[in-house]
C-alpha cells in the first residue's frame, strides 16, 4: 500500500488494535479540545457541525471518519484519534494519550487578573488577553481571537493553534506580569503586561 495511494483514498487505512478503543460510544461525548502535555502541546479541537464531526486546524476544518466506536481517521490520512473517555492519536505506529480538559465556563473573579496588554518590544508586537463569559480570550490584530483553555495553575493552551502554550508569570502578591510563549520551537518567548 503506497502513501499516495492513501491520501487519495484509494486505498483503507486499518489502523492496528489499540487499548484505548471502546466499541461503545456516545457521539455527544466527541466534541472537545484534546490535547498532549504541555511543552511539548500537541492539540485537536474536534467540533460537530450538522451531524458531522470535524477537526479544526489554521486553514478550516478537516473530516473526522468515522471507523467504529470511538476511532476517526484524520481526513484521508494514516493519523487517527480515539475520542471520548480514553482519548489518544495514532499517528503511523505511534500511539499518544491526550487529555481532554474541561473547557466550561469558570469563575469571571478568577480570570480577570489575566486581563491586559501584553507587549514584546523585540518582535514589535502586542497581544490583548480579556476574560467574557467566564472564559479568557486573547486576540492580536493579525491573527483571530482565540479561547485560552485552562491546563493548570496559570498554564492556557491557545485553542487557535493548539501547539502553543501560553505561562502567565506573576511577581510579588500575584500580581499577573507578563505570559511566556512555548510551541515546538519556541520556548519561553516573554511578553510584558502593560501596567495601567
Amino acid at each position: 500500500m503506497s502513501m499516495a495511494r492513501i491520501f487519495f483514498g484509494m486505498d483503507e487505512v486499518v489502523p492496528p488494535e489499540v487499548p484505548q478503543y471502546v466499541e461503545d460510544f456516545d457521539l455527544a461525548d466527541a466534541p472537545g479540545f484534546y490535547h498532549t502535555t504541555p511543552h511539548e502541546v500537541m492539540g485537536f479541537n474536534v467540533f460537530n457541525e450538522e451531524g458531522s464531526l470535524y477537526l479544526k486546524d489554521p486553514y478550516g476544518r478537516v473530516p473526522l471518519h468515522h471507523k467504529g466506536g470511538n476511532r476517526f481517521q484524520v481526513g484521508k490520512t494514516a493519523s487517527f484519534l480515539f475520542l471520548g473517555s480514553q482519548p489518544a492519536v495514532l499517528q503511523g505506529q505511534n500511539l499518544l494519550p491526550l487529555l481532554k480538559p474541561c473547557v466550561e465556563a469558570q469563575d469571571s473573579a478568577c480570570l480577570l487578573p489575566y486581563e491586559g496588554t501584553y507587549f514584546n518590544d523585540e518582535i514589535a508586537t502586542e497581544y490583548t488577553v480579556y476574560e467574557e463569559d467566564g472564559k479568557l480570550y486573547m486576540d492580536h490584530f493579525r491573527n483571530f481571537t482565540a479561547q485560552l483553555i485552562p491546563y493548570k495553575r496559570d498554564y492556557f493552551i491557545y485553542a487557535g493553534s493548539p501547539s502553543v502554550g501560553v505561562e502567565f508569570m506573576r511577581g510579588s502578591g500575584g500580581t499577573v506580569l507578563g505570559f511566556k510563549v512555548h510551541t515546538g520551537r519556541v520556548q519561553g518567548l516573554g511578553f510584558t503586561k502593560r501596567q495601567l
